[in-house]
């Protein structure tokens, strides 16, 4: 099963909320292995379809990716990207 992970990054390169970003990253995982891992200036840069966006906190607006179909994840403490793919590998993210 292959997984695109979408993440909102700010200039540290750490979870941001999303109106803050300043990149994205996006991750592919496939059988809980990452695949592969780029990184984006805007989200609307990214073509690939996201199956999941992962925010801060559950105040973030994230309409529009529940529109465009993607799942939106909580990550409360995780900060790194590879902190955010671990914790989703192990279900330790909130879903929204």
């Amino acid at each position: 099963m292959v997984v695109n992970i979408a993440i909102p990054l700010d200039e540290d390169m750490t979870l941001c909320e999303v109106k803050e970003a300043t990149h994205w990253s996006l991750s592919v995982l496939e059988n809980s292995n990452i695949k592969e891992s780029k990184r984006y200036k805007a989200y609307e840069d990214i073509e690939e379809i996201v199956d999941f966006v992962v925010v801060k906190d559950k105040s973030e607006d994230v309409d529009d990716f529940l529109d465009d179909g993607a799942n939106v994840l909580i990550a409360p403490f995780q900060k790194s990207v590879e902190d955010i793919l671990e914790a989703y590998m192990f279900r330790e993210l909130y879903q929204l």
